[in-house]
């Protein structure tokens, strides 16, 4: 469950622009200008992450050992991220 959680941060972390080679024009660049994320690894993770802890949440080992800290951290972090983004500069 703990490396779970921190997958689903990915897409709020780790995101990255392609470098483009250059061999390529000005306007080639911009239209081919990509970027890697993990949205969909984040996606995926979530309903597995919901599932493990339905299965082990009778287990005092998630409690203790930081398991469950981790996973409500990357709820906070998520909230947090989305909040700050619908929030217009003052």
């Amino acid at each position: 469950m703990n490396d779970l959680s921190e997958y689903i941060t990915l897409p709020f972390l780790a995101a990255f622009d392609v470098p483009t080679s250059n061999t390529m024009t000005a306007n080639m660049q911009k239209s081919a200008q990509k970027r890697v994320t993990y949205i969909a690894l984040s996606k995926k993770t979530m309903p597995r992450l919901v599932d493990l802890y339905l299965q082990f949440k009778s287990e005092l080992a998630i409690y203790v050992d930081g398991t469950l800290e981790s996973v409500i951290s990357v709820r906070q972090t998520f909230f947090l991220d989305c909040n700050s983004d619908l929030q217009t500069p003052s």
